[in-house]
C-alpha cells in the first residue's frame, strides 16, 4: 500500500466575469459588471484605449444604446466588443454670459470676467461605466442590460450654447498589469482622446509612467490681426481684431493651437476648423471667439487698442485652481503714474485667466483648459502668440496598486514670442483619478499648470506676456506624491520700467487640489474590474467530512484498488462568478472517471455545466461552471484506480 496526499485549497482563477445587482439602487441604477479580468496578465506601454466621437443627440437611462460615428475611432487598434468595458464622459457642457461686459463668463459684474455657470441636464466632466452589450457594432453601443444612469449630450454650438461634446472610450479588462515605458492616449482633437484609464481586477504594478501632458483642451491659435478697436473688449466676433480665446468646457473657438509640449517655448501649430465651425456664442451667433473674456476653464485672449497701444497677453487656462491673467501689452507712452496692478491703465488689454472647475470629484473630471492667445499684429508669426494645451485626465482602478512610477498631467507650456508681439497663456494641468483596494505603491503625481510665454525679453519696451495655467486635480485613494502648483507666468523686459517689473501684470496660475478619498468611494454605472472579482478556490479530498476534509499524513490508499476523490468549488466572492474554468489532474492516478449523480451544491443552485462534466474534460480543456454566487459551493466526485 501507499499513500498519496491530495491537494487541498488551492485557488483557481479568482478574477471571472460577474452580472450583479446593487441593493437599494432603483432598477435603473442596477450595477452589473462586464468582463474583468478578460485581457489576461499583461505589460503595457503607449496608447492602450481607443477613443470614439458619438453623433449628435441626447443620451440617458431610456436610451438603447448610444450612437457613435464610426469613422472616429482613434488610439488602440482594438475595437468595441460585446462585454467590453466601456467609459461614457461628458467632456464639454457649461453655460456662459455672453455680454461684452465685466459679467462675461458667470455672470457676476467685477473682475476677473471669466466663469461659466452648469446646465443642469448636461454637465461638464461627468462619467460612468457601461458593459457593451450583445448588439454592440463599430457605430453603436448597445446599452442592453447596462443603462446610463447620467444623462450626456453630443450638440453643436449656438447662438447661446456653446458645444456640448462626449466620448466614449473602450477599456481593457487586465487581470495583472504592469505599466513599463509609458503609457500615453491619443490627444483631445475636439472630439475624442486625451484619457487614459486603467482597470485592473488584481495588481497594477507601475514600473513606467503614465503620461498625458498637454493632451486635453487646447490653447488659442494665433492670429496676425490689428485693426482698430479703442474699447474695453470682453467678447468679440471680428477676425480681424484682438486675440482668441483658448478651448475648455464651455467650448471650442474655430482657431486652435496644438501647443502640447511643457517645456520648450517653440511656436505652435495653428489649427483652423473651418467656416461652418460653431465656437463660443455671442448671443446672436456661435463666432465670439475673440478677445479678454474667459468662457469657463479657457483663457481669454489678449486685446488691440491702436497703433500705440497693442499685444496684451493671453490668459492661462483653469481646472483644479484658476488660470492667471496675461500681461499688460505694449504702450508708447509708457507707464508714468500707472500702478503696478495696472488698475488706471485707461487700455486693458490683457486676456483673463480661465476659472477653476467648480465641482471636481471621482464622478465628475474635466480636462485642463487651453490658454489664450495673446496679441499679435504682424510682427511675428501667429503660432508664437498662441496659447498652449491642457492637461489630459488619467484614471485608474485596480484591486492593488503597486510600484512608484510617474503619473503627469501637466498643462503645456505657451509659445515663447521673440518679437515685438504678445503671447498665450500656459494651459492647466489635467486631472488624475487613482483607486486601488490595497494601496502598497508610492507613486508621483504632477498635474502642475504650464508656463505662460515670455514676449520680447530681448526687446526695448515691454510687451503681452502669458499668464500661467491653473493647477489640476489629483484624487486618490492611498499615499503619493502630488504636485498641484499652477504654472509661472511668462516675462517680458524692463527697459520702459514698467510698474509690474518683468511680470508686467501677468499671473502665476492658481494651485490645484489634492484629496485623499476612501477605497469605497466610485462612481456609478457598471462595476469596474477591483469590484467585480469573485475568489474561487477549491478543495480534494479522498475522506471528505473527515478532519474538516484535511488529509492526514495517516491516510492510505490500498495498491490495485479504486479510490474516490471529493473536489469542491468554493466562491468566497464578493460576486457572483461567471464561466469559470475548472481543471484538475489526478497525478499518479489511473483510469479516472467522473462518478455520475454525484454533482451537489449549496446556496445559489448553479445551472448544469455547459461542457460535460467527464474526467477528460476535467483534465484536459476544462469543465465549466456558467454561473456561481458569493458564498456558494460545487461538489462532485471522481474515482481512479490506484496504481
Amino acid at each position: 500500500m501507499k499513500s498519496i496526499k491530495p491537494v487541498r485549497g488551492t485557488r483557481i482563477a479568482s478574477v471571472l466575469a460577474c452580472a450583479c445587482a446593487v441593493a437599494g439602487l432603483p432598477v435603473h441604477a442596477a450595477q452589473v459588471c462586464a468582463l474583468p479580468g478578460s485581457a489576461g496578465n499583461a505589460t503595457i506601454s503607449g496608447t492602450v484605449n481607443t477613443y470614439y466621437a458619438v453623433q449628435a443627440g441626447s443620451y440617458g437611462p431610456s436610451s438603447s444604446s448610444i450612437a457613435l460615428d464610426a469613422g472616429s475611432q482613434q488610439g488602440a487598434a482594438a475595437i468595441m466588443q460585446p462585454g467590453d468595458l466601456a467609459l461614457v464622459i461628458q467632456m464639454q457642457c457649461a453655460n456662459i454670459n455672453s455680454s461684452n461686459s465685466t459679467s462675461y463668463g458667470d455672470g457676476v459684474a467685477g473682475e476677473p470676467a471669466n466663469g461659466y455657470t452648469d446646465p443642469g441636464t448636461c454637465v461638464a466632466g461627468r462619467h460612468e461605466f457601461v458593459r457593451a452589450g450583445a448588439a454592440t457594432t463599430s457605430s453603436s453601443l448597445d446599452l442592453a442590460g447596462s443603462p446610463l444612469v447620467n444623462g450626456y449630450v453630443q450638440a453643436a454650438a449656438t447662438a447661446t450654447t456653446g458645444r456640448r461634446s462626449m466620448q466614449v472610450v473602450r477599456v481593457p479588462q487586465y487581470l495583472t498589469a504592469t505599466v513599463a515605458g509609458t503609457v500615453t492616449a491619443a490627444p483631445w482633437n475636439g472630439r475624442s482622446g486625451g484619457i487614459v484609464v486603467l482597470d485592473v481586477a488584481n495588481t497594477l504594478t507601475l514600473s513606467g509612467g503614465i503620461n498625458v501632458d498637454g493632451m486635453g483642451f487646447r490653447g488659442g491659435g494665433g492670429r496676425s490681426r490689428s485693426q482698430v478697436d479703442q474699447q474695453e473688449r470682453f467678447i468679440s466676433s471680428s477676425d480681424l481684431v484682438h486675440a482668441t480665446k483658448g478651448e475648455g468646457i464651455a467650448g471650442t473657438p474655430r482657431y486652435v493651437s496644438e501647443k502640447r509640449d511643457v517645456s520648450s517655448g517653440l511656436a505652435a501649430t495653428i489649427t483652423d476648423l473651418g467656416t461652418g465651425w460653431g465656437g463660443y456664442p455671442n448671443g446672436t451667433a456661435s463666432t465670439g471667439d475673440f478677445a479678454r473674456g474667459a468662457p469657463g476653464t479657457a483663457g481669454g485672449g489678449g486685446a488691440f487698442w491702436n497703433a500705440t497701444s497693442d499685444n496684451g497677453g493671453g490668459g492661462g487656462g483653469g481646472n483644479g485652481g484658476a488660470g492667471g491673467r496675461g500681461a499688460a501689452g505694449w504702450r508708447s507712452g509708457g507707464y508714468a503714474g500707472i500702478n503696478s496692478t495696472y488698475s488706471n491703465l485707461p487700455e486693458k488689454k490683457w486676456g483673463f485667466g480661465g476659472s477653476a472647475f467648480l465641482a471636481p470629484a471621482i464622478g465628475r473630471l474635466v480636462l485642463g483648459g487651453g490658454g489664450g492667445a495673446g496679441d499679435n499684429n504682424t510682427n511675428s508669426s501667429p503660432g508664437a502668440s498662441a496659447g498652449a494645451a491642457g492637461g489630459g485626465i488619467v484614471m485608474v482602478r485596480a484591486g492593488t496598486l503597486a510600484g512608484s512610477g510617474v503619473v503627469s498631467a501637466r498643462g503645456a507650456r505657451a509659445p515663447d514670442n521673440p518679437s515685438n508681439d504678445g503671447t498665450g497663456g500656459g494651459g492647466a494641468g489635467g486631472s488624475v483619478v487613482m483607486v486601488a483596494t490595497t494601496w502598497s505603491g508610492s507613486p508621483s503625481v504632477d498635474v502642475s499648470g504650464g508656463r505662460g510665454g515670455d514676449a520680447w525679453v530681448n526687446g526695448d519696451s515691454a510687451h503681452g506676456n502669458g499668464g500661467g495655467g491653473g493647477g489640476g486635480v489629483v484624487i486618490r485613494s492611498g499615499p503619493a506624491v502630488s504636485v498641484v502648483a499652477g504654472g509661472a507666468n511668462g516675462l517680458t523686459n524692463t527697459v520702459q520700467g514698467q510698474p509690474g517689473g518683468a511680470a508686467h501684470g501677468a499671473a502665476a496660475g492658481n494651485a490645484g487640489i489634492n484629496q485623499l478619498i476612501p477605497a469605497s468611494g466610485d462612481t456609478v454605472g457598471t462595476h469596474v474590474g477591483r469590484t467585480c472579482k469573485s475568489d474561487l478556490w477549491i478543495t480534494k479530498s479522498n475522506t471528505p467530512g473527515i478532519n474538516g476534509e484535511v488529509d492526514q499524513t495517516s491516510d492510505t490508499v490500498t495498491q490495485g484498488a479504486t479510490t474516490t476523490y471529493t473536489i469542491t468549488v468554493h466562491n468566497d466572492g464578493p460576486m457572483t462568478a461567471v464561466d469559470a474554468m475548472l481543471t484538475d489532474t489526478a497525478t499518479g492516478l489511473q483510469n479516472c472517471a467522473y462518478v455520475a449523480g454525484s454533482l451537489q451544491t449549496t446556496g445559489t443552485v448553479i445551472p448544469p455545466a455547459t461542457s460535460a462534466l467527464t474526467y477528460a474534460n476535467l483534465s484536459g480543456a476544462g469543465v465549466s461552471i456558467p454561473s456561481m454566487a458569493s458564498g456558494s459551493t460545487l461538489s462532485f466526485r471522481i474515482q481512479c484506480d490506484v496504481p
